[in-house]
């Protein structure tokens, strides 16, 4: 076999092949993945935003934080009280931002894309993607706990991903869950600046 042969026989073997993965494999060495999504409504009712720490938060067991904001709500969400599952189409984040004691509840749901930012230079990156408001009936008279309990209610979200230095709450913040009860006195319109 001569030389040239020889050249294309081992490209076609594996060769050329093994040298596309490598340069692959460098390309994404050069990736990272994002610590903080922010989100909001194109309307901007509805704020929300998640946080991965590095380490493990004090005195919750894991280093995730969601904050939520409405009109008539301000949460911060630590611990057990972020509920994180990771699918096929991405990692759904849902937190209970309602409780009642008689009429069930209601819990927000978002999707977290998978996204790749650059180790080196630009460290954000837009995304688009849905937040789900569930609400989860339940009544003391049994009777009427027949039929459908779950509603839903679909907006379309958007923000950023980053890459980011995330800070840990302070530990009076840390000491304490979130209050599952309903905030009475609605926030200031100016906390809500509308989108143009």
């Amino acid at each position: 076999m001569d030389t040239a042969a020889a050249a294309f026989y081992r490209a076609a073997s594996g060769g050329h092949r093994s040298g596309f993965h490598q340069t692959s494999d460098r390309l994404m060495s050069q990736f990272v993945e994002p610590n903080t999504y922010e989100l909001s409504d194109f309307h901007g009712n509805v704020h929300v935003a998640y946080y991965v720490h590095n380490t493990t938060l004090p005195g919750t067991g894991r280093g995730h934080r969601v904050t939520y904001l409405d009109k008539t709500t301000s949460k911060e969400f630590l611990g057990d009280a972020v509920h994180i599952a990771t699918t096929h189409i991405g990692r759904v984040v849902t937190v209970t931002i309602r409780q009642t004691l008689d009429s069930g509840s209601t819990s927000f749901t978002f999707l977290l894309p998978r996204v790749n930012l650059l180790l080196e230079g630009s460290n954000r990156a837009p995304i688009e993607t849905e937040g789900i408001t569930t609400t989860h009936r339940q009544s003391p008279v049994q009777a009427l706990n027949r039929g459908q309990r779950d509603v839903y209610s679909v907006m379309p979200l958007v923000g950023t991903a980053s890459r980011a230095i995330v800070s840990t709450p302070p530990p009076e913040r840390l000491a304490t869950t979130p209050s599952p009860e309903i905030p009475r006195t609605p926030l200031p319109p100016s906390m809500f600046p509308r989108r143009k």
